[in-house]
């Protein structure tokens, strides 16, 4: 089984290599090149430490863990005081808490869930719950089953985190190598021990606290190897994920000393070795045992040293919401100590687009940091959660907030008045501003306008809220209102308004806009106007 894997490693280990080295390249000019089209917007507050953030598929509440309590539900924005299920005792004393959670696939209708966690014994625990079946906001602790555990481990550090479901159906855990100074035990490489492992179980055969080994796990049913192991050779593997939307499989690898790593699996790939202990990264530990390049390990595609205050990687996803279109596919992470943030793209050989965030996604009012990792709802949305404030952030496109209006609408034949919005966002660099119109008579020619300065002068049936010393620019050809009186135009700066002439609209400029058109037995009218600043 071994030798049936060892083709793929080599190939992986040198298109990792590859990607790093191309990671590495862009670091240094990444932040000053990228757009700043990211912000971040205040979720929701008042977690103890939150670890891990869930919301499983049809449910609109969204499951956040906190890592000395236990598992919050938030409902439209707002934390539910009540824990849906408290922890605080299993853990009370633990050096590492409250580790991960998990919900089942179809937990709207069956209301399993898994969690893991220490005790101050330094056992660990992956345990299932159901919900409570009176009460969907908590949890029936009667119902605890140990799927894991409870299991006595060598240190009190680097030990059962993250889990997900995979896009196969399968529950996929993140198992640490057990702690000590260059795994002592060498745990990692042991193929006969869970410890420094990715495991994958199918927890949907037998009854509730079982597991079955999947027959197509890489060394199922092979002497001497642990059966549930799908990779191996990981350290403290805190946060993995898989891509929605392809099934790829990402995994931030916390290092030892000298290098955090991001390492990378496509899709159905299993039997892959990351190379811990004799690997940080891409780097020989030189340790008893090892050897230095060999091609069993597979390289990660990323990675960055300790300093600059680095300490420790937080693996991320990758994002596939709707709010952001233009960062389809592009996968976050972040540094726990320094609070800063990255993203990527990886095509299976190459790194492309390495961008530092922080910058962009540091809230106008307070911080964040330091990080502990990062949230997906069921939209592909991602958020940040902070653990020195306690808090949530939401990862937002920058300047989408709507411009601002002003100036009054006048009654048209079709009812009280032509009202103007913006769509999309204010920042020249994504160039997505839409104006619409709405409320005004259907099937009438009209135009949109703008200038730099306001006004208000009755101007045919409406009033004339735009002007500037140059007059105001036409975004030509006129255009046809729906039967519905509505209209919309996309303000595509590449053409006319381009950034020549005194109608150019730049990052920095203001501009206000406002709708003319035709109305029948009254002439023309106006509708109200809009201000909008726009940004880099």
């Amino acid at each position: 089984m071994t030798n049936m894997h060892s083709t793929g490693h080599r190939t992986r280990a040198r298109r990792g290599r590859i990607a790093w080295l191309a990671a590495c390249a862009l670091t240094t000019t990444a932040a000053t090149t990228s757009a700043q089209d990211l912000r971040t917007e205040f979720f929701v507050s008042g977690i103890n430490s939150p670890i891990s953030m869930r919301q499983p598929a049809g449910e609109s509440r969204i499951f956040v863990l906190s890592e000395s309590r236990g598992i919050y539900i938030v409902e439209n924005g707002v934390l539910n005081p009540n824990l849906f299920l408290d922890l605080s005792q299993e853990v009370a004393g633990a050096s590492e808490r409250v580790l991960g959670m998990e919900f089942h696939p179809d937990y709207v209708n069956n209301g399993r869930f898994w969690v893991s966690y220490m005790d101050a014994l330094d056992q660990s625990h992956v345990v299932e719950y159901l919900r409570d079946a009176n009460d969907p906001n908590v949890a029936d602790e009667s119902t605890a089953v140990h799927l894991f555990g409870p299991t006595q481990q060598p240190s009190n550090i680097h030990n059962w985190y993250d889990m997900h479901f995979g896009p196969d159906g399968m529950l996929y855990l993140a198992f640490g190598d057990g702690g000590g100074a260059n795994d002592p035990n060498e745990n990692a490489q042991d193929m006969s021990v869970t410890f420094g492992k990715i495991l994958r179980v199918d927890v949907d055969t037998g009854t509730r606290g079982t597991y079955v080994i999947p027959p197509d796990n890489p060394f199922a049913n092979l002497p001497g190897i642990a059966g549930e192991i799908w990779h191996s050779g990981v350290r403290s593997p805190w946060r993995f994920s898989f891509d929605r939307a392809t099934g790829d499989f990402w995994l931030g690898d916390v290092g030892q000393a000298a290098w955090e790593e991001i390492n990378f699996a496509p899709a159905g790939v299993s039997g892959l070795n990351f190379g811990w202990r004799c690997m940080e990264a891409t780097h020989c530990t030189g340790l008893m045992n090892c050897g230095c390049g060999s091609p069993a390990w597979t390289d990660p595609v990323v990675e960055f040293p300790h300093t600059e205050a680095r300490c420790a990687v937080m693996g991320g996803y990758v994002y596939r919401g709707s709010d952001i279109p233009w960062l389809q596919g592009t996968y976050f992470y972040a540094d726990y100590c320094s609070a800063r943030v990255w993203s990527f793209r990886y095509d299976g050989a190459n790194v492309s687009e390495f961008t530092e965030r922080s910058n962009q996604l540091a809230p106008t009012n307070g911080s964040i940091g330091p990080i502990l990792g990062f949230g997906e709802d069921a939209a592909g949305e991602l958020y940040i959660l902070d653990r020195g404030g306690g808090e949530i952030w939401k990862i937002r496109p920058a300047f989408c907030d709507p411009g601002v209006n002003y100036c009054p609408s006048s009654p048209n034949s079709a009812g009280s008045g032509a009202l103007i919005t913006t769509g999309g966002c204010r920042s020249v660099a994504m160039n997505n501003l839409v104006l619409s119109v709405s409320g005004a008579p259907a099937n009438q020619f009209g135009i949109f306008f703008y200038g730099p300065q306001q006004t208000a002068v009755p101007f045919g049936q409406g009033t004339l809220c735009v002007t500037g010393s140059n007059g105001v620019f036409r975004l030509k050809p006129a255009i046809l209102t729906s039967p519905g009186g509505t209209a919309s135009r996309a303000l595509d700066l590449t053409v006319q308004p381009a950034n020549g002439g005194p109608g150019g609209i730049t990052a920095g400029s203001s501009w206000n806009f406002q709708f003319w058109y035709r109305d029948p037995g009254f002439g023309f009218n106006l509708s109200d106007a809009v201000w909008v600043h726009f940004e880099p």
